[in-house]
């Protein structure tokens, strides 16, 4: 049921919603192993893009997402 495009979909939509999201936020909107990896590599393939950012917080699975902010 998931597709790596399709979750990178769904993060982008979600941070238009908010301006921040932590990971530990989509394992409770997702539960479940699959859901986990396809959102896992959606995020590093948006990173990888520059159309998202991952902020590194203290312990384990503690980091959000946000959006760049646009060059000007």
């Amino acid at each position: 049921p998931f597709t790596i495009e399709g979750q990178r979909e769904f993060l982008l939509k979600r941070l238009e919603e908010v301006p921040r999201i932590s990971f530990e936020e989509l394992l409770m909107e997702s539960p479940g192993k699959i859901a986990a990896v396809f959102n896992f590599l959606a995020i590093l393939d948006l990173v990888q893009l520059g159309k998202m950012l991952i902020t590194v917080g203290e312990g384990f699975n503690n980091f959000w997402l946000t959006k760049p902010e646009p060059i000007a």
